[in-house]
C-alpha cells in the first residue's frame, strides 16, 4: 500500500511538473505587452555578437523609456495584430496554437514559435531564426 501511495505521489508530481508552462489556445487570447527582451546565441560558441548585444541594449533602453511599447494581440477569431505593425511579421496575420506550437501565418509565410507561461507572463520565441533567437516576455494587459 505504501508503494502505491508513493508511486501515486511521484506520478502526480511528474505530471504537474510537465504541465508547468504549457498553455492552451484560450490562454493566448488577448493583448500582450512586451516587458522584457533577450537574444539566445545560435552559433557554436554560444556567445552573442557585438551587434546582437547592442540589439539587446537598444531594446532594453526602449522598454525603460516606454514600457510595453510593443504589443501582440491574439484575437479569438484568429487575427494576429502587432503594435506597432511589423513588416517582418507581415500583414493580415492569423494565428493558431496546436500541438505545443504557435503558428503565425501572414503574407510573408508561416512562422512557428514556442509559447509558454512563466509566472503568468508569456515567453514567445521563434523556433527558427537566421541569427540569434529573440526571446520576448510579454504581460497580459
Amino acid at each position: 500500500m505504501k508503494k502505491i501511495i508513493f508511486l501515486h505521489t511521484i506520478l502526480v508530481f511528474f505530471l504537474a511538473f510537465n504541465a508547468f508552462g504549457q498553455i492552451s489556445q484560450a490562454d493566448l487570447i488577448g493583448r500582450w505587452g512586451l516587458i522584457d527582451f533577450e537574444l539566445e546565441a545560435k552559433n557554436k560558441s554560444g556567445k552573442l555578437s557585438q551587434k546582437e548585444i547592442n540589439t539587446i541594449r537598444t531594446m532594453k533602453d526602449a522598454l525603460k523609456a516606454n514600457p510595453k511599447f510593443m504589443h501582440l494581440t491574439f484575437r479569438e477569431d484568429g487575427a494576429f495584430i502587432t503594435e506597432p505593425s511589423s513588416p517582418e511579421i507581415g500583414y493580415n496575420a492569423r494565428w493558431e496554437y496546436r500541438d505545443g506550437i504557435l503558428y503565425i501565418q501572414s503574407d510573408k509565410g508561416v512562422d512557428k514559435h514556442t509559447a509558454r507561461l512563466i509566472n503568468g507572463n508569456l515567453e514567445f520565441k521563434p523556433i527558427r531564426s537566421r541569427e540569434a533567437i529573440p526571446v520576448m516576455i510579454l504581460e497580459k494587459d
